[in-house]
């Protein structure tokens, strides 16, 4: 069973809860990555410190509630692990191990570029690790529930991290501005990831292989851009708030809503010098439904942006997926919105060039795995999430507002 933690209060007081409910899965977290940084980066983990350093000292003045968060969680795990009596761990967390994990894709990433003391001797990636996540949004015709928003992906990684995987639940008390409560699916450890809000807001999210990765202008790293969404009231906040500030790293973040009008759904690709919003294509001869599939490769021009050719099966993926996404529409089934999620869901099971398919495997070239699939009725702020290849998983949650 997927652990659920609850976690509320002052930024400090969230983080303190999530490492304490879930510390046996934040330090499995810090050993899986651990292990990765040293064999994608050469790097151990004192050197993934110095890299976490460099950026902690930005993300102080940019963001300091989520440093706070971050901080809690290392506190959090600490109190939890001195009264395991199952063991006690000698090894004492710190503020720089989580923050570690939380821009673990600028640190991999920015090792692989020239922006990064990587190049110049601390560690090298000859490639980065394989990734392979699909998703898929879109505002249902006539043929489902009028007008619900959906937003769906499998998020593939290593198999090694599937069990440090947590449903996050947050309930802020902040003096200064209300934010809504969130729900994420998200890896032990990591303040911002995959889910939804009170407000039907959410967010997917693909990996995306550029060169350059920039903090110190103030732009977030990836997780903690992902949070920021998970903060935002309406897609269109969330865009606004991203453009402002911009990303640190590559990566593609598929935001959603259930309400807001002028902005139901929005693809977001973002470099390291630039933030481009694909916007919903409407139906057509050759489309069934307006909606936005996209894998690991940037489908807009990025001026100046070097992206390297990096996984074969990327737009393969995103044309299959449409493909199915409208087979179904064309079907032309009156579908209620809970059966519609679980048809949507169904695409995900999909194993066309298998192993490297939508429903991936980790086997011979194959290095990463479905470890989740996320189905997200915004309009009804409701979710379904299964564990494990979606084909065979070992555990769904419903998850609601």
């Amino acid at each position: 069973m997927a652990l659920q933690v609850f976690c509320s209060g002052t930024p400090y007081e969230i983080g303190q809860h999530h490492g304490r409910k879930a510390h046996a899965q934040v330090r499995s977290s810090l050993s899986f990555y651990t292990g990765l940084f040293a064999k994608a980066c050469s790097l151990s983990w004192l050197g993934v410190r110095g890299e976490a350093q460099s950026y902690l000292e930005h993300l102080e003045r940019s963001c300091p509630r989520y440093v706070e968060e971050m901080r809690g969680v290392a506190d959090g795990v600490n109190a939890a692990s001195a009264g395991d009596q199952n063991g006690a761990h000698d090894n004492a967390l710190d503020l720089l191990d989580i923050v570690a994990l939380n821009v673990r894709s600028e640190i991999v990433f920015g090792l692989f570029t020239d922006h990064s003391n990587g190049v110049n001797g601390k560690g090298r990636v000859q490639d980065p690790p394989m990734d392979g996540c699909t998703s898929v949004g879109l505002v249902a015709g006539d043929d489902a529930a009028p007008g619900h928003t959906y937003l769906a992906q499998n998020w593939d990684w290593f198999v090694g991290q599937r069990e440090n995987l947590i449903v996050l639940h947050i309930s802020s008390s902040n003096s200064e501005k209300s934010l809504p409560d969130i729900i994420m699916v998200t890896e032990a450890g990591i303040i911002g990831k995959i889910g939804f809000n009170s407000a039907g807001v959410g967010i997917c999210q693909n990996a995306i292989r550029a060169r350059g990765v920039d903090v110190a202008s103030g732009r977030l790293p990836v997780h903690l851009a992902m949070r920021r969404v998970l903060e935002s009231w309406s897609c269109s906040e969330a865009v606004q708030a991203l453009t402002a500030t911009g990303v640190a790293g590559s990566v593609y973040l598929l935001v959603g809503d259930g309400h807001d009008e002028s902005r139901r759904v929005s693809g977001i690709e973002c470099t390291s010098t630039s933030v481009k919003e694909i916007g919903l294509s409407p139906p057509s001869p050759d489309s069934a439904v307006n909606m936005l599939a996209h894998t690991n490769h940037l489908l807009l021009e990025h001026a100046g942006v070097d992206e390297p050719s990096w996984l074969a099966d990327s737009d393969p993926r995103v044309q299959r997926i449409q493909r199915l996404v409208d087979q179904m529409h064309k079907q032309g089934q009156k579908t209620q919105a809970k059966q519609y999620s679980e048809k949507l869901f169904e695409l995900f099971k999909d194993e066309e060039g298998y192993p490297m398919s939508i429903n991936r495997r980790e086997i011979g070239q194959s290095t990463s795995e479905t470890l989740f699939t996320i189905v997200m009725d915004l309009t009804a702020k409701k979710a379904l999430v299964t564990f494990g290849r979606p084909s065979a998983f070992v555990d769904r949650v419903d998850l609601a507002f």
